[in-house]
């Protein structure tokens, strides 16, 4: 508006055409990331992260144990060997990488799992951002209508003046 009273053109058209969207867009803005804020934080991860999150889950659990149940028969068939004489028995070698293996079967899923979890902070950002981009979307449709109006009362009042 001010650089258009700089041109020398009077800006009351303006305003009466852009009042009526300029005042519908606070509460059209404020609707539209409310709506989305609620929707992202009602369900903040896609369906693939939640099965991922899920099958982690079992991982951490599932994983460590089946380690544990290879190393506990390694640990037996090889003590039943020792006895028998045909291989040594098992040494420390044995029982701290045994120790280092299941701990990282555990671990690393659990690390995975709990990357994997939906940050409130993100799905808040992402509602926001994709409902200030939608309101904007409308707004800008409906400031484009007014001045498309305001276009073709121009036109007319041309026309008008020209056949008057």
């Amino acid at each position: 508006a001010v650089r258009v009273e700089k041109e020398g053109i009077t800006s009351k058209p303006l305003y009466s055409a852009f009042n009526s969207s300029l005042s519908a867009a606070k509460v059209t803005i404020l609707n539209s990331m409310g709506d989305r804020l609620q929707q992202a934080l009602a369900g903040p991860e896609a369906p693939i992260q939640r099965t991922l999150r899920k099958f982690m889950r079992f991982m951490t659990y599932a994983l460590p144990t089946g380690i544990g149940l290879w190393v506990g028969y390694n640990v037996v068939n090889r003590y039943v060997q020792g006895l028998t004489g045909d291989e040594p028995f098992l040494g420390v070698n044995f029982a701290v990488h045994s120790v280092l293996l299941i701990g990282l079967a555990w671990f690393i899923p659990f690390l995975l799992h709990r990357w994997l979890r939906p940050s409130p902070r993100h799905a808040a950002r992402t509602g926001l951002r994709y409902g200030l981009s939608q309101a904007l979307e409308v707004v800008s449709s409906d400031l484009s209508g007014a001045l498309a109006n305001l276009e073709r009362s121009r036109v007319a009042l041309v026309n008008m003046d020209r056949t008057a």
